[in-house]
């Protein structure tokens, strides 16, 4: 939104807890059956709580959308619809297509934004996580990413193209992915009766995917909990359509995972080509929280030490 709340360094602010609160409640619902009846959800601790995160993060978006449009209309002489130059937020996008209210109410926009900071920002961070603590328990990858890199991209400036091309890194954050999926449980309405290996699906019904089995299917993953990034190579085997769904699939897949994937191919790259990674917990330790991401209980313990430059000649 273009608004800084230093979160990385007060934890306590407001809003962040009330995005956090919303997520843990809402991943609660899913798996209690009575929660699920507005009713008697309003009536719980629950409830009360939601409803007051709610009201914070609604009250916080709303706030810095009357201030962006004020701060918009001053800068621009009052004509708001004149581009600005500096670089846009994704909320002054959202306020340029919005044409004064006109296409997108402040609700609408309020939304949007709560869609991006919801499905956005935990994800990429968890993802991240995963990541760097499975190349901190087989640093060997840290170092194939590096040396294609290196022989491959060298000091060119990355772009798209490039970061297409290195494959190790690619392979590396897939087969992450599959071990440790960010949304471990994917949940689809059923609207229109189905029926699947001969159990028929009646309509009302929810079903749960659940992705972190599914991605250690040995029919398809052989050594399904070992992390072996090779598979995932373009020389690799082919895999089913439906076998690994980091993001999905079909029509309702995650509509921002090229871009997530592109975050996330810079994050990890960086850290690596500046720090040695250390997993401080094997697996065996890891003791599996599955809310809205997929957490470990007390977190993942890594160590960073800072990585001896390397020179091109």
């Amino acid at each position: 939104m273009g608004c800084n709340i230093n979160a990385q360094k007060n934890f306590e602010d407001e809003y962040v807890s009330a995005v956090n609160t919303l997520a843990s409640i809402s991943q609660r619902r899913f798996l209690d059956v009575w929660m699920s009846f507005d009713l008697i959800f309003k009536l719980t601790t629950w409830g009360r709580r939601h409803d007051h995160a709610l009201r914070v993060t609604q009250g916080f978006i709303n706030k810095i959308i009357a201030e962006r449009k004020a701060e918009w209309k001053a800068k621009t002489g009052g004509n708001f619809y004149e581009r600005p130059h500096k670089r846009q937020a994704l909320l002054d996008l959202l306020l340029e297509l919005s044409k004064d209210g006109k296409v997108l109410t402040d609700d609408d926009i309020r939304d949007e934004v709560n869609t991006f900071m919801f499905a956005g920002h935990d994800t990429t961070a968890t993802s991240v996580s995963w990541i760097l603590y499975a190349l901190g328990r087989h640093p060997q990858y840290q170092e194939k990413i590096l040396k294609e890199y290196y022989e491959s991209v060298g000091t060119e400036e990355l772009t798209s193209d490039i970061l297409s091309k290195l494959t190790w890194l690619e392979a590396c954050i897939k087969e992450s992915w599959r071990l440790y999926p960010v949304a471990p449980l994917i949940a689809r309405q059923i609207y229109h009766p189905i029926t699947i290996l001969g159990h028929k699906i009646p309509i009302g019904s929810t079903i749960l995917v659940n992705s972190f089995l599914l991605h250690r299917d040995a029919r398809y993953f052989p050594e399904p909990d070992s992390y072996r990034p090779e598979r995932f190579l373009p020389d690799g085997p082919r895999y089913p359509s439906y076998a690994f769904i980091p993001f999905s699939a079909g029509s309702r897949n995650c509509i921002g995972w090229k871009y997530a994937t592109m975050i996330v191919k810079v994050l990890i790259l960086y850290v690596v080509k500046n720090f040695q990674v250390e997993s401080l917990d094997t697996e065996d330790q890891l003791r599996f929280i599955s809310e809205l991401v997929l957490h470990n209980a007390d977190g993942l313990r890594l160590k960073i030490s800072p990585r001896k430059q390397r020179i091109l000649v």
